[in-house]
């Protein structure tokens, strides 16, 4: 049913509301850089996502590079995700679609 919703969500453009419920903070990390072309193709989903009141922060790997060193990330595009106390909980490496991302947030929200 979770699956469902997700999905749903993601294909009509509306985010489901569960920041009334979470009570980790959870956080997208969205790391890239402004010369990786992956990266660019990536912003429109990222803004598409933000809109919908995903909780996702930018950062630039070249500007903030001990976030990056902090994540072990070495590869961009990435998504890391982490809790209120900026714990990782999960991390992805590589371009991927809005509504993957939506599905990946809501998986995790739903541990």
């Amino acid at each position: 049913m979770l699956l469902i919703l997700i999905l749903a969500a993601a294909l009509t453009g509306q985010a489901v509301d569960q920041s009334a419920h979470d009570t980790r903070g959870l956080t997208i990390l969205d790391m890239h850089a402004v010369w990786c072309g992956p990266c660019k193709a990536q912003r429109p989903r990222i803004a598409k996502l933000v809109s919908l009141g995903y909780p996702i922060k930018t950062v630039d790997i070249d500007r903030e590079k001990a976030t990056a060193e902090r994540y072990g990330v070495k590869a961009v595009p990435a998504l890391v995700m982490v809790d209120q106390a900026g714990q990782q909980l999960s991390k992805r490496i590589g371009p991927y679609t809005a509504t993957e991302i939506a599905a990946w947030y809501k998986e995790e929200w739903a541990k």
